[in-house]
């Protein structure tokens, strides 16, 4: 099944203080070992938290997109991701930077976004948004991404 990571599980990877951070990593892992796409805004987003919030230089953030683009397929938005992402955003008032991701990963067949953003899980037009840190998601989320020997 393909999957998109959503930009926050990427932070967590590596602010080693975040509770998430472990989780986070162990996601990488395994969404590298999978079919994984990340529409290219994700890294955007990344880049831009990691930056102002996390104390994090912008050649470490810049290796961190490098590390990441590595092991996954990467996409960018085109005009008729533009234009999905609009009518999400009048459809369920959708902020319009989650709606463009949730666009650009449908378009390049993403079947789940893995997202904190929604509690639980959360179906929209046929793609999932899962939230990995959710202990009541483990089982869908072992469908979702293979496990990886540590």
């Amino acid at each position: 099944m393909r999957v998109t990571l959503d930009a926050n599980i990427l932070v967590y990877t590596l602010n080693e203080d975040d509770r998430r951070h472990p989780n986070a990593v162990m996601l990488l892992k395994r969404a590298a070992t999978a079919d994984c796409v990340q529409p290219m805004q994700t890294f955007g987003e990344f880049f831009h938290v990691v930056t102002r919030k996390h104390r994090c230089t912008a050649e470490e953030a810049v290796g961190a997109v490098s590390r990441f683009r590595a092991v996954m397929d990467v996409t960018a938005a085109d005009e008729r991701d533009f234009d999905e992402a609009l009518r999400i955003c009048v459809r369920h008032r959708a902020p319009f930077w989650d709606a463009l991701i949730w666009a650009t990963a449908r378009r390049a067949g993403s079947r789940a976004i893995l997202t904190e953003d929604l509690p639980g899980v959360a179906d929209l037009d046929g793609l999932a948004f899962v939230n990995p840190f959710d202990p009541g998601n483990e089982r869908l989320l072992r469908m979702i991404l293979p496990a990886v020997e540590h």
